[in-house]
């Protein structure tokens, strides 16, 4: 489990946290805040800790995260064996084209399935 965020440059309005300066993470957390305040460029940043690409206007980014008491750089993204999953407005534009195609979805109720193939 991620437990801190101990660097962060080059990441939108993150440019250069202090040390430490997030930490405590829990197995949820919720992350809220003003418009503009770095709640996106947050979920990209653990979106990026779980796997998923890194968007180009961040590719300069330099990071070190703890995560089960070892510390993590962004060489070593992904982080093997840590299911971090985000649903952020990438998520969102990556999976669901709004002209009626959804990617990427596991229907379990055997009804929808028989309709989704009709």
């Amino acid at each position: 489990m991620i437990s801190s965020i101990d660097k962060l440059e080059n990441m939108g309005i993150y440019d250069n946290i202090p040390p430490k300066r997030c930490r405590n993470f829990q197995r949820y957390n919720l992350i809220y805040g003003w418009n503009g305040s770095g709640k996106s460029t947050l979920s990209r940043l653990f979106a990026f800790f779980g796997g998923q690409k890194i968007p180009d206007e961040h590719e300069k980014i330099k990071a070190t995260i703890t995560c089960n008491n070892i510390q993590y750089i962004e060489k070593n993204f992904p982080i093997k064996g840590e299911n971090i999953i985000v649903f952020n407005e990438d998520f969102i534009n990556d999976n669901i084209n709004w002209n009626g195609t959804i990617k990427s979805i596991l229907l379990l109720d055997e009804r929808n399935i028989k309709e989704t193939e009709k």
